[in-house]
């Protein structure tokens, strides 16, 4: 286990102290406040080393492989050619490439997010290290060879085997990496060309005493030093002679057995063989040291990230996250109290409340108990300034005489809260009302008092300059002037639940759950104030007062705010709260004190006023439709189909994280910015329309932005939306519509025709039916009866005609009539022709009964009329006509008979007339 171990140290450091004291206790002191990090990811896997990538991002080198944290999620890099899963000595050159190498003399190089195996050690070194030059070529310390790899990772030079370890390389110095051949003055350097230089060391005062001697080297403040663990000596290092000047006052910061050290700037941590680490700072040749922290715990690595965080790796529980060198852990004095209450003392000292119902005073680091415990945990407790007196909760109410430590414990009430009205007059909020308590002589004495405002009371407070008394109670908030009675404090005619009250110069502040902070004087409302986080109200607690600043207790942390309101940061794990969760504080010299559930923390006040940094955000990437993109720079465009998107952002923060915010907005489709926590890292639209986008964001550390990201992008229109197709389109609608308008037209110009044509038949027809030379010849005969004065004839015929006349028209527009009808209509007719013809025409109609069918009007008439021109006119003698109806399946026949001159006849006549026709 010891080999092992030395073998662990020797590749986790750059420098490698020997066993030299074994016996050498550790003392403890307070250690800085610190969060775990990776405590779960890492339960039961040793860390050997850290480091940040260019981009921030987290490598571990651990006995189970190499793990990769991005600030949101643990990734472990499988590599299949790795022989041996420990991975030890990270280191990064001027690309960004990180090195490191494993137990089977196997160097790797991590390069965008992949590892891979660049070079194998020939010999069986087992003290291998690693380091890089400004030039990027990489030394390889095999402990009994070096080997030097150019950028392209070829071997470009070599030493040949020699006795002697070779010591751990040292970062380059003046451009040089410098390591000694234990045992010998033999120096070689490796310049930043990659060369192998092989020099003389001498001792200033003793320059052949190299016997066992091992030395490794390092800069601290621009000084070079030579460390030599088994004389417990540090030696001045001289470059330019190559001169070791010993320091006599350094023996001191070997004093740790089997130690490995950690350059943090330019200081120095030390861990230890067993457990813990010490800080080492410089002052000119002397070396100043802190004592252990974390002893508890066995440190593989220190180191210092982009942040500013000290990040202490260790086996098995994770990295101890160190956000503020400055600002101490938990008071170890009191950590095995539960405290629940803290009010500073006119003496310099604190008095504190437990749960076991223990009063306590603690002052220099020591603590007095002042009361003995009880079963109910002390949830107030008073001083009252340049007193010694101390008011609490403690059996209902109890008063404590801090000379003589004599207790009174009146059963009045259940205490609230106190103030002082003078040196023996005091109000006191109870849940029974306000009582004005006096107290004698004898501060723990009381000489009287009266209850006044019955009813439930939670804060007292008295505004000194107005000699105004205000209280919260259950009912609200009141104020009382002097002589004067209790009235009512209203907002918008509501009453105002206070839960805290505190005077200050002439104003009382209450703190509220819904309306801020209320300052108030006189008894009237004078401001209110609305602290806000992310736009968001924050809620106070409790507050306290000090100088210009106002210090609330919210569920975010101890926020710190100016006397107008604003937030100008907060307490929390980012400055080294441990927990987030307060209990109780107080200011004292300058000292903000803090209790939370594991236990007492101070803070300096003058460090905790400073502006948060902006975060250091960028766009990590982007998945279109599920597929990773590789970023560049301008615009971007995209198909129809690459619709959806997601956004992965990075503002990468160990101490920050429960203060950063990112804030982004996607013109082209939201007018509104969104917001989201730091855990929440990526942003998606799952359905973009085609269209010009520009998403712009911001990463936001408790109110501080970081300058904007912007990603401009355009999602082409699918063809069916593009200009010329939305032309085309529009071009052959119009052309259809103009197809279709002419085909319309053409057959309405053929139902016009069609129409037309059909009116000139009807017309046709109706002169047919009423053939001129008919009506001729009916007004001829008219006339002629009249002549002769027939006066009845001539009465009937015009009659017979008006009337045949009449139904013609009527009919001419119908389509179907009654074949009743019809038969009337021919009858008309031939009753005229008949008076034409005179006595020589007979006629005879049979319809054999037929009835009820309509058939088309004036059908008939022409049939009979060309019968009765054609044939019968120019026969001589008795002209007969016979006209006949059968209705056979359906079907109407009509059936003209007559005995004229038969149709050759009538063709001859008709040819011979033509001519003068």
């Amino acid at each position: 286990m010891l080999q092992l171990f030395g073998l662990v140290s020797l590749n986790m450091s750059k420098i490698l102290l020997v066993i030299f004291t074994f016996f050498t206790l550790w003392l403890s002191a307070q250690q800085p406040a610190y969060f775990l990090f990776g405590e779960q990811q890492f339960e039961g896997v040793d860390i050997y080393n850290v480091i940040q990538d260019n981009d921030g991002d987290y490598w571990f080198a651990t006995d189970d492989g190499i793990y990769h944290h991005d600030g949101y999620s643990f990734e472990k890099l499988e590599i299949d050619e790795m022989k041996s899963v420990s991975v030890f000595n990270f280191t990064k050159d001027g690309r960004g490439r990180i090195y490191c190498h494993n137990l089977n003399q196997q160097v790797f190089i991590i390069e965008t997010g992949k590892c891979r195996i660049i070079y194998e050690i020939p010999d069986l070194g087992n003290d291998i290290s690693l380091e890089v030059n400004a030039n990027n070529f990489l030394v390889i310390n095999s402990g009994i060879n070096l080997y030097v790899l150019n950028p392209e990772h070829r071997l470009v030079a070599k030493t040949n085997n020699a006795k002697g370890y070779l010591s751990a390389l040292s970062e380059p110095i003046n451009g040089c990496i410098s390591t000694q051949r234990s045992g010998t003055n033999t120096l070689y350097q490796i310049d930043s060309k990659g060369e192998i230089h092989v020099n003389k060391l001498r001792i200033k005062g003793n320059p052949t005493s190299f016997n066992g001697l091992t030395l490794n080297f390092l800069t601290m403040d621009k000084q070079i030093y030579a460390v030599n663990p088994v004389e417990k000596t540090v030696y001045r290092f001289l470059p330019s002679t190559l001169e070791l000047q010993l320091i006599k006052s350094s023996s001191r910061i070997l004093s740790l057995a089997y130690s490995r050290f950690y350059k943090v700037n330019d200081e120095l941590w030390v861990a230890g063989r067993i457990g813990g680490v010490k800080r080492i700072r410089r002052e000119a040749d002397f070396f100043t040291d802190d004592n252990v922290y974390f002893e508890d715990q066995f440190v593989s690595d220190v180191f210092l990230d982009l942040e500013g965080n000290v990040l202490v790796s260790t086996f098995d529980a994770g990295v101890l996250v160190l956000p503020n060198l400055e600002v101490d852990d938990v008071v170890r004095e009191l950590k095995d109290y539960h405290i629940t209450r803290i009010v500073p003392s006119s003496d310099g000292s604190l008095i504190f409340g437990t749960k076991d119902a223990q009063l306590l005073r603690y002052k220099n680091g020591e603590i007095e108990t002042l009361s003995k415990g009880g079963i109910k945990a002390i949830e107030f407790v008073f001083q009252p300034p340049n007193q010694a007196v101390v008011f609490s909760d403690n059996f209902g109410f109890s008063m404590l005489n801090l000379r003589s430590k004599k207790s009174n414990s009146p059963r009045i009430g259940s205490l609230k809260d106190v103030v002082a009205l003078d040196e023996r007059h005091f109000l006191l909020a109870m849940n029974i009302g306000v009582v004005h308590l006096e107290i004698g002589a004898d501060p723990h004495e009381i000489v009287g008092y009266k209850t006044f405002f019955p009813g439930r009371t939670y804060a007292v407070e008295h505004e000194e300059k107005s000699n105004t008394i205000y209280l919260s109670s259950s009912s609200g908030l009141f104020f009382k002037k002097p002589k004067g009675t209790f009235e009512p404090i209203e907002l918008k005619g509501c009453p105002i639940n206070a839960t805290c009250l505190l005077s200050e110069g002439d104003r009382v502040y209450a703190s509220t759950r819904k309306n801020g902070i209320i300052c108030l004087q006189k008894g009237k409302i004078i401001e209110q104030l609305f602290p806000k986080i992310n736009g968001k109200n924050l809620v106070a607690k409790s507050i306290a007062i000090h100088k210009n600043y106002i210090f609330a207790n919210t569920s975010l942390g101890l926020a710190v705010l100016t006397k107008k309101g604003k937030v100008l940061t907060f307490l929390n794990r980012a400055a080294g709260l441990s927990t987030n969760k307060i209990i109780d504080f107080c200011v004292q010299d300058d000292l903000l004190w803090i209790v939370h559930s594991r236990g007492v923390q101070k803070f300096a006040l003058t460090s905790i006023a400073a502006e948060p940094q902006a975060p250091n955000l960028r766009l990590r990437t982007i998945y279109v439709n599920d597929r990773a993109l590789t970023l560049k720079s301008g615009e971007h465009h995209f198909s129809p189909e690459e619709r959806k998107f997601r956004f992965v952002l990075q503002a990468l923060s160990l101490r920050h994280r429960e203060n950063i915010h990112y804030h982004y907005k996607l013109e082209g489709l939201e007018t509104r910015w969104h917001m989201q926590p730091y855990a929440s890292n990526e942003i998606t639209y799952n359905a973009l329309a085609p269209g010009a986008y520009r998403l712009i964001i911001k990463a936001e550390n408790n109110g501080v932005f970081c300058s904007p990201i912007y990603y401009s992008f355009t999602i082409s229109a699918p063809f069916y939306q593009r200009w010329w197709f939305v032309a085309g389109s529009i071009f052959l609608f119009l052309f259809g519509v103009y197809l279709l308008y002419r085909r319309q037209l053409s057959i309405q110009r053929k139902k016009a025709r069609h129409i037309n044509e059909l009116n000139a038949s009807r017309l046709t027809a109706i002169q047919s039916q009423m053939n001129p030379h008919f009506i001729f010849n009916s007004l001829n005969s008219i006339q002629d009866l009249v002549l002769k004065g027939d006066v009845d004839n001539s009465y009937t015929f015009i009659t017979k005609f008006s009337n045949l006349v009449r139904r013609t028209l009527n009919y001419s527009d119908k389509d179907f009539i009654e074949f009743e009808q019809e038969i009337k209509l021919l009858e008309l007719y031939l009753s005229l022709e008949k008076l034409r013809f005179k006595e020589d025409l007979n006629y005879t109609i049979e319809t054999n009964g037929i009835e009820d069918i309509l058939i088309p009007p004036m059908l008939i008439q022409p049939f009979i009329e060309n019968a009765l021109v054609h044939g019968l006119l120019h026969k001589e003698g008795g002209k007969h006509l016979a006209i006949s109806f059968s209705l056979n399946n359906a079907v109407l026949s009509c059936e003209i008979r007559d005995n004229g001159i038969g149709r050759k006849r009538a063709q001859e006549i008709k040819e011979r007339q033509r001519g003068g026709h």
